[in-house]
């Protein structure tokens, strides 16, 4: 009996330490009416084979009528076997398109990185328009009506799947895991889509011996993480010389503010030139314009970028007096 129950607690432990790896979100796909599965492993996996991968992505029934759905795979080795039902979560109804893949044991296997998202499968919908925010991938309690609403990955027949927690998201709000795997009711959503940080305008201004830098922001949002304004002396090779935070005051359009002083002490004359670089958190990121400034400038001085010129160049025009962007 005590042998008995030794192996019982070995085989949990095992049990548990297989199915705290792998975990599954949903994402704007390549198409407007695509949306991609990826996941990302909390170790890493190496010369990894997945003998399955099975996910179900589902549409409120009030705005899915006569929506079909498909199936790209970005895993050569991998299939899909498509499966429809309706299914309820947090009380509403959902048409969910289930996908079961059986993948190949042949070649040398692939090595996924903790903590590195993949894309793994993209899934298109058409019959119906419906807005990105409304898709979500699913778990409901023991797999719905056909078992199969799951998600779900085995790799060379063991079963990875973080079950306490089989979902993730950029933003806290667009998923739930409730600690009980495929017995439970999990999700994650892509929710509303934000839309990328655009610079209304920049300018470099020459005030004495220091830059005086302005730029104005549109869509700023909760997943803007910073501003690096860059320097340059030849308008080609960039340095980071500052890191503004966003202001996060509830505004998605924001002016900021920041001075380069003091340019005297890096070169007695010419032109420096200046861009901001935007990142989100999710590590993308957008440049500025480029605007300069002429450390001994009086009047209007014109200057040409990049230097020496390649295949195109820039005429910079620096004037004591703010310009528009």
């Amino acid at each position: 009996m005590k042998k008995f129950v030794i192996l019982i607690f070995v085989f949990a432990l095992q049990f548990t330490k297989g199915h705290t790896q792998v975990q599954a979100t949903v994402k704007a796909g390549s198409q407007p009416n695509s949306v991609y599965i990826a996941f990302k492993s909390l170790v890493t996996l190496t010369a990894s084979k997945f003998s399955t991968f099975q996910f179900a992505i589902g549409i409120p029934t009030s705005v899915s009528t006569g929506i079909t759905a498909s199936v790209t795979t970005l895993d050569p080795l991998m299939a899909y076997a498509p499966l429809f039902s309706t299914e309820s979560q947090g009380g509403v109804s959902y048409r969910v398109f289930s996908f079961s893949g059986d993948g190949g044991q042949s070649g040398t296997g692939t090595t996924y990185t903790a903590g590195v998202e993949y894309n793994y499968a993209e899934v298109f919908l058409s019959g119906a328009t419906i807005t990105l925010n409304d898709v979500r991938i699913m778990q409901v309690p023991n797999g719905g009506s056909t078992t199969q609403v799951n998600f779900y990955i085995a790799d060379k027949g063991t079963d990875v799947t973080n079950q306490p927690a089989q979902f993730y998201a950029t933003v806290p709000t667009n998923f739930s895991n409730d600690g009980s795997g495929y017995v439970g009711s999990s999700f994650a959503k892509i929710g509303a889509v934000v839309l990328p940080v655009k610079f209304l305008g920049f300018t470099a201004i020459k005030k004495s011996n220091d830059a005086v830098l302005s730029w104005q922001i549109e869509n700023e949002s909760s997943l803007t993480a910073y501003y690096e304004v860059e320097r340059s002396v030849n308008g080609v090779d960039f340095k980071k010389v500052n890191t503004v935070a966003p202001k996060i005051n509830g505004s998605s359009s924001n002016s900021y503010n920041l001075t380069d002083i003091n340019l005297a002490a890096l070169q007695n004359a010419g032109i420096f030139y200046y861009r901001i670089k935007q990142f989100d958190k999710d590590g993308k990121f957008i440049y500025s314009e480029i605007r300069s400034v002429r450390l001994t400038a009086n009047g209007l001085i014109v200057g040409v970028y990049p230097n020496p010129i390649k295949d195109f160049a820039n005429v910079a025009i620096d004037m004591e007096q703010d310009a528009e962007a």
